[in-house]
């Protein structure tokens, strides 16, 4: 499937203790379609981890690691 048409970001988890990976199905305003450019940030709010991921056009979202939900961020 090309990766533009997708209606959700494929999110993985990566288990050190035998390297094998897991998809995490996420809810929540995520990104949508192709994220092939774009900047990732682990950030701590609130003693929560999140991964901030800001996509090429400048739009940023923020995936909590305990819920897997993302939240879409203001411009």
């Amino acid at each position: 499937m090309n990766s533009d048409r997708r209606k959700e970001t494929h999110v993985y988890r990566l288990r050190l203790s035998d390297f094998s990976i897991e998809r995490i199905k996420t809810t929540g305003n995520g990104p949508i379609g192709c994220t092939y450019s774009y900047h990732a940030k682990l950030e701590t709010i609130k003693d929560r981890k999140m991964i901030k991921t800001t996509l090429k056009d400048h739009q940023s979202y923020r995936l909590d690691i305990e819920t897997a939900q993302w939240t879409r961020m203001k411009k």
